[in-house]
């Protein structure tokens, strides 16, 4: 597997073409598969005797594998039970039997609640207008409670495009305002489109991560890894709640295997109790103090692995620091408080992070001492405004104990949902007829692209426009300075939100997002597609009815698992007037005398079954990718694939009865992977992607990568420094206004009953799993709040109410609310009753361009008048 990830990056950069001319060779791979064999019928068992892992079937309809859309991205297998063409009942992966070489992909409670969100209440049913809205805007201020005017497609189409047009001929390409990180092709056919960047979901990970260790994206090791891991340390992950399908079964089979399971975070979560977890409390933006107490243990002991660090590593000390850099920077100096006096040791750190001293130094020696150990991150920690020098200490301490490639060592951030299925994808979806990153948006100020770095050089021509965090405050001021452009002119009038996503009521900064939707001469036009009556449909001009992947010809369900493909075909006929989002896009492109075959190469009916005909194995011999489907000219000219006959492993009819393709495993195999094993093997001829070819303790390139951004600056090796509205913040307004300040550390973490704003209003889910505000019974009594009482919970970014939970399982301190509630703003108090916790967070902006979501300080009081739960709140209709 040598250069297996090279191989992989050059061999899917030509997929498209390779698929075309695929030689019959690649029917001799051996692959079989976890389904039924060529030529059965997969749906057999269901008309047959019961078994255990399959229920029997049910009278007068059929199970069919249902798409799940949710972006959690990990790629579970439910099915719907379909009759008179609507779906009756939902379950999840029983095709074969549960095993750990071959699991089930089941999905969570979410997904199996997608029927309550396709036939909820707020389904949008046809094109609709606000009511007080005119060409130029009219009314604006009515945005977000105005009455709604049913309209015609073609009227809904007509306006949209005469709007469109006005706007560019009134004010340019750069009136357009694209609110989500996903591309608009549409606006990029039509000359291009201001964009929003930076990171969100990843906070402060992918720069420090791609200029330290050479890379983010597979610094996980195989799930077969785990196994074999002692000690397994969960820093601020908490999989059973934020990243659902088989992440946390997974870990359970290290547990099962011996492994000791330790969770670092701020509360006694979800995931602590269901793997038997020890938790091991720690303020929020507080991670990196704790780390560096428990780097100074393990010095002070003297139980770092320092053949690593010497072999592998730069900076750690002063022998090893890089040429032509200063000795008295390295970073083991820091630590011991060398040249600034300040040690910084357990009991340092406990006045600041909240750990007990000697907890820290167990936690030491337990991650020193104990081989192999698995240290995984969540992606929450780095989401603050001092989340670059702690995903760099996390990395160095991690690197301290030498755990590193190989079986059960790892140190790595779990990107994503399948943060523990490390290495590229085994199988892995084609692409489809319709393109989002289709047409290139070059028309505003520049090109747009994912960093690059070579040796740890980041390239800044390859970003532009506006960061997520301070989108609306750059299009309320009238201005923005940027690192491409410097300091410039933003002269937004039009949002637009045709495709994926929910923007609006994710991105930062809420209040003031409305205050510019309602501001006259500020936007003039704001258009979505939308599937229910969401706050980014709410505050809209136009909104136009779309589907849902159970009403398209193929839902294909994009995913993050590197072991299965999962596919549906289509379940219900679409709903009322609802459409397809790139039909929408190509008959606007057809009224604007746009070219969409940029974005659209063939019939959109046929894009989820080309994206299924289009997927691929790996070959792990060579990381070559070989077509995974048999696709004949018969399919082709049936399903009007967008692709050429091919020879596969796979009859493309077999994956479409079988709802996808799962990859069989067994520990050991081929497809096992183990990060960075090969530079371990031989640092010198595997050296890594970096300015020094090694693990950079100690790092110049990630200061010259930050400098570009002009925001906030990274020091060459990893220090603690307090966040903005972080733990010392809260502990000075403390001191000036007691328990009535904003001292209260607010965490928004992904809940168990929605995946981000989507399912937020299922009521179902609603009812099972109440969204409240969790606060220790220490605060609650120093507060006079019980679990129920309605509290007031502000900050100078905004004003929410929402019912609390006492507990003990959370830090004195802290507050957590889910993120994703639908902003429900009360007109006369101006207070945000649904709780969107973007209502409190503001605009800081820092590192990379990270949104700050976890570095919230708010007040809370008890409020007199309770409000209702929010299943029982009326749904957001339009009859």
């Amino acid at each position: 597997m040598a250069k297996l990830i090279d191989k992989i990056t050059s061999s899917r950069i030509s997929r498209r073409g390779f698929m075309a001319t695929a030689s019959a060779g690649a029917a001799t791979l051996a692959l079989t598969g976890c389904t039924p064999k060529v030529g059965e019928d997969p749906l057999a068992a269901t008309n047959a005797e019961e078994t255990p892992w399959r229920p029997a079937s049910l009278e007068g309809g059929e199970w069919k594998t249902a798409a799940c859309w949710l972006t959690c991205h990990c790629g579970c297998k439910n099915m719907a039970y379909v009759k008179d063409g609507k779906v009756i009942r939902q379950k999840t992966d029983d095709m074969h039997e549960d095993t750990l070489g071959c699991p089930q992909q089941r999905g969570c409670v979410k997904g199996r609640s997608l029927r309550q969100f396709v036939y909820g209440e707020d389904r949008i049913k046809y094109p609709m207008k606000r009511a007080h809205w005119e060409p130029g805007g009219g009314d604006v201020t009515l945005r977000g409670r105005d009455e709604w005017v049913r309209i015609s497609w073609d009227e809904a189409l007509d306006l949209t495009a005469a709007e469109l047009k006005r706007i560019k001929e009134t004010y340019g390409n750069e009136a357009f305002g694209n609110v989500e990180l996903v591309p608009a092709p549409l606006l990029a056919a039509y000359g291009g489109y201001v964009s929003m960047w930076g990171q969100q979901s990843k906070g402060a990970w992918p720069l420090v991560a791609n200029t330290i260790k050479g890379s983010f994206f597979s610094a996980a090791n195989d799930r077969f890894s785990l196994t074999e891991a002692k000690l397994v340390v969960l820093w601020g992950y908490n999989p059973i709640w934020g990243a659902g399908g088989s992440n946390t079964y997974y870990i359970q089979q290290a547990r099962e295997a011996g492994a000791r399971i330790i969770i670092v975070d701020s509360w006694f979560s979800p995931s602590c109790q269901a793997l038997g977890a020890e938790w091991v409390p720690c303020r929020p933006t507080t991670d990196g103090a704790l780390l560096a107490a428990i780097a100074y243990h393990i010095i002070e002991n003297n139980l770092q692995d320092q053949n690593f660090l010497d072999t592998y590593c730069v900076g750690f000390d002063a022998d090893h620091m890089p040429e032509g850099e200063d000795a008295a920077g390295n970073f083991k100096d820091y630590i011991l408080g060398t040249y600034d006096g300040e040690p910084k040791t357990p009991e340092w750190a406990s006045a600041i992070c909240g750990t007990a001293p000697d907890t820290i130094r167990e936690l030491a020696e337990a991650m020193a001492t104990t081989k192999p150990m698995t240290l995984k991150a969540g992606q929450a920690p780095a989401r603050n405004g001092n989340g670059d020098e702690f995903a760099h200490m996390f990395y160095t301490v991690g690197w301290m104990t030498g755990n590193v490639g190989r079986m059960g060592a790892e140190v790595s951030c779990a990107d994503g949902s399948q943060g523990v299925q490390g290495g590229p994808g085994i199988v892995e979806e084609g692409w489809g007829t319709c393109d989002y990153f289709g047409v290139e948006n070059v028309g505003c100020t520049g090109p747009r692209g994912d960093y690059t770095l070579e040796k740890g050089q980041y390239d800044s021509s390859v970003y532009y426009g506006i960061p997520g965090a301070q989108w609306w405050k750059a299009i309320k001021e009238g201005t923005h300075t940027d690192f491409v452009n410097g300091e410039h002119a933003v002269n937004i009038k039009c949002i637009y939100k045709i495709g994926l996503g929910a923007q609006f009521n994710q991105n930062n900064d809420q209040t003031t997002a409305i205050e510019v939707l309602r501001t006259p001469g500020l936007i003039e036009f704001m258009v979505c597609s939308e599937l229910v009556m969401s706050p980014d449909a709410q505050f809209c001009d136009i909104v136009l009815p779309a589907i849902s992947p159970w009403e398209q010809k193929g839902g294909y369900t994009r995913t993050l698992n590197r072991e299965a493909i999962v596919f549906s075909e289509q379940l219900i006929e679409p709903l009322y007037e609802g459409r397809f989002d790139f039909d929408i896009m190509k008959d606007l492109a057809d009224r604007l005398g746009i070219d969409s075959s940029g974005f659209i190469t063939g019939s959109t009916e046929a894009d989820g079954y080309t994206i299924m005909a289009d997927s691929v194995y790996c070959d792990p011999e060579t990381g070559e990718y070989a077509p995974l489907v048999t696709v004949t000219e018969e399919d082709v000219d049936a399903y009007q694939l967008g692709i050429e006959p091919h020879e596969g492993m796979v009859d493309f009819k077999q994956v479409i009865a079988d709802g996808g393709y799962q990859v069989p495993r067994e520990k050991g195999d081929a497809h096992t992977y183990i990060a960075m094993e090969e530079f371990i093997a031989d640092p010198v001829a595997n050296p890594l992607n970096t300015a020094t070819g090694k693990l950079e303790i100690f790092s110049r390139a990630v200061v010259d990568n930050f400098d570009v951004f002009h925001t906030t600056p990274k020091n060459p090796i990893a220090t603690y420094k307090p966040s903005v509205e972080g733990y010392e913040e809260a502990v000075t307004n403390r001191a000036k206004n007691g328990i009535d300040g904003e001292i209260f550390q607010m965490i928004s973490l992904h809940h168990v009953r929605q995946a981000h704003s989507a399912s937020a209003e299922v009521k179902s889910l609603s009812e099972m799993f109440a969204n409240a505000a969790l606060i220790s019974d220490y605060d609650a009594a120093q507060l006079g709040l019980a679990t129920g009482d309605t509290a007031y919970i502000a900050n100078s970014h905004g004003k929410t109410l929402r019912q609390v939970q006492v507990t003990s399982r959370v830090m004195p301190g802290v507050v957590i609310i889910g993120q994703g509630n639908w902003t429900h703003l009360n007109e006369e108090t101006g207070i945000d009753e649904g709780c969107n916790v973007n209502t409190l967070t503001g605009d800081h902006l820092g590192g990379q361009g990270q949104c700050q979501f976890n570095n919230v300080l708010v007040s809370i009081k008890k409020w007199d008048d309770a409000i209702e739960p929010d299943y029982l709140r009326p749904s957001v209709t339009v009859a």
